[in-house]
């Protein structure tokens, strides 16, 4: 998600990750 692409480290990427499809599910609402 945007953690890999901002460059963060994979172990926030791995928890972060699914806030974004979170966000991103409400976004796309």
């Amino acid at each position: 998600g945007l953690a890999l692409a901002q460059g963060e480290p994979a172990q926030t990427s791995g928890k972060q990750e699914r806030y974004e499809n979170l966000l991103n599910q409400y976004l796309l609402r």
